[in-house]
């Protein structure tokens, strides 16, 4: 809003700003993935420019049995990374019913954001969607994470580029399962504030 008043010296009271937001008749739709009931998916929905830090992710994969990354999406070197990373489940670009459907079969999501000063600018409707399927989410610790996800409230945060420290905050989620309940349970509130009908 401060650049577009700037550059066509609008006044900020002539412009109204309308966030991303979710359809809850979208998620009505789903269908049921198929997973064993033990198994854990640790998992990312999007597509990715360079300045995501996927491999954060993906490498958590290396010499991991206690659980699965799912990744939905293409992006930056998707290809080399599908080559590269023979443990993690690359679904590709799906229909969005699908993509929603792994979302709500996903465990755990991650948000490996970069320090990309494009991040303070972002309406992330995948977050939106995260909180709505009330699921935990693990997001880096940077200026561009979304204020409204509290520490220990309705996410853990990871070192950026630290795998050993994104590890640890995925297996405190798998065996804590108080931690991971009281997160989900904050984060279907939460999410419920972001639908079209709230926004609007």
């Amino acid at each position: 809003a401060d650049s577009i008043s700037k550059t066509h010296d609008i006044s900020l009271k002539k412009i109204f700003y309308l966030p991303n937001g979710i359809d809850p008749n979208e998620f009505k739709k789903i269908f049921k993935i198929n997973k064993s009931k033990n198994e854990f998916w640790v998992g990312f929905i999007g597509n990715w420019e360079h300045w995501i830090e996927i491999e954060d992710l993906l490498k958590t994969s290396i010499n991991e049995s206690g659980y699965k990354v799912v990744v939905i999406g293409e992006g930056h070197n998707y290809l080399e990374m599908k080559k590269k990373y023979k443990d993690v489940i690359f679904l590709g670009k799906v229909p969005k019913i699908k993509a929603l459907s792994y979302m709500k079969a996903i465990d755990i999501f991650c948000s490996p954001w970069s320090n990309n000063p494009i991040f303070e600018e972002k309406s992330a409707r995948k977050t939106f969607e995260y909180l709505f399927t009330g699921k935990p989410i693990i997001v880096s610790d940077v200026s561009g994470k979304e204020d409204f996800l509290v520490e220990n409230i309705n996410c853990l945060t990871y070192q950026l580029n630290n795998i050993e420290d994104l590890k640890l905050k995925i297996k405190n989620l798998i065996y804590d399962k108080s931690l991971r309940s009281n997160i989900s349970k904050n984060n279907k509130v939460l999410g419920n504030k972001f639908v079209w009908d709230k926004l609007i």
